[in-house]
């Protein structure tokens, strides 16, 4: 974020907002605010209703004589300019694992959280969050695939993220499942639940809603995130092979428990995240 504040200006420049407020205390004392904001309009607004905050308690709502006040006035306006000054200077700083991720180089997870994880194995203590962190990591610094056989999680997230079956296994044990006869009877496979998957990318700010997508784009469920996270399994292996198609592979989406038979979509290969439903072919939803 680009910002220049200054207060005194008369006329404004190109590409800036020219404030002018006056304000009035109970008492009757009058301040006018002039500020020149050289910044995007968003940010224009918001640190105009700052300034104006900060002026109409520390100068218009506190007690004392007038030149205690603005004295103090001052000073809180100051500190709101270091402060945007110093984000300023910081906003390009990133750890060095961001910096190998951007770059496309191996990361140090191994010698960082890794290292917890493996110690913990060999002294049999549970390092249940450097484990799923460790798992993540070295899920989205993989290479993205493509084609049969991979999923793709897109839409409200900072950074898609494509999971094949040998992803799905290195996910936290927690979410994974082993014993697929527990949720689909008289069927012994693997599966991982849905929660276990919308940890891996970050999702965007209001992104509520997951749509599971088949393959042929002709089937969609979208869900809740909060459904999906609770009631979702995303099915991957049979009798230790691929799902296959015949069965709703490479990935079938059930709901155990959801109470909706028809949240079920066989061949998933895009789950999307969106703020607000998404597309949905179930005819309960066509019906709404």
């Amino acid at each position: 974020m680009e910002v220049r504040l200054q207060s005194g200006h008369t006329k404004a420049q190109r590409g800036t907002a020219l404030v002018a407020q006056t304000t009035a205390s109970l008492a009757g004392e009058e301040v006018c605010l002039l500020l020149q904001i050289e910044a995007a309009p968003a940010e224009s607004r918001t640190l105009e209703k700052e300034c104006e905050t900060v002026v109409r308690h520390a100068l218009l709502e506190t007690e004392g004589d007038a030149g205690s006040r603005l004295d103090g006035t001052l000073k809180e306006l100051n500190g709101l300019f270091k402060g945007l000054a110093l984000s300023q200077a910081i906003r390009d700083i990133h750890t060095s694992m961001y910096d190998d991720w951007k770059a496309g180089r191996p990361t140090e997870i191994d010698s960082l959280n890794g290292y917890i994880v493996q110690k913990g194995r060999e002294l049999g203590i549970p390092t249940p969050v450097n484990e799923a962190l460790t798992a993540m990591v070295k899920t989205v610094m993989e290479k993205e695939k493509a084609g049969p056989g991979t999923l793709r999680i897109e839409g409200a997230v900072v950074q898609p993220v494509t999971l094949d079956r040998e992803a799905l296994d290195k996910l936290p044990a927690e979410h994974r499942v082993t014993d697929l006869g527990s949720i689909m009877p008289n069927m012994n496979g693997k599966a991982i639940r849905v929660k276990g998957i919308l940890e891996v990318p970050a999702l965007a700010i209001g992104a509520d809603h997951v749509t599971f997508h088949s393959q042929d784009g002709q089937f969609a469920a979208s869900l809740t995130v909060k459904q999906a996270a609770e009631y979702g399994v995303l099915v991957y292996e049979l009798d230790g092979q691929p799902l296959p198609a015949s069965k709703g592979g490479p990935f079938r989406l059930v709901a155990p428990g959801l109470g909706d038979l028809c949240a079920n979509v066989k061949g998933v290969a895009r789950i999307e995240l969106t703020k607000g439903p998404g597309k949905d072919t179930r005819p309960s939803r066509k019906a709404t």
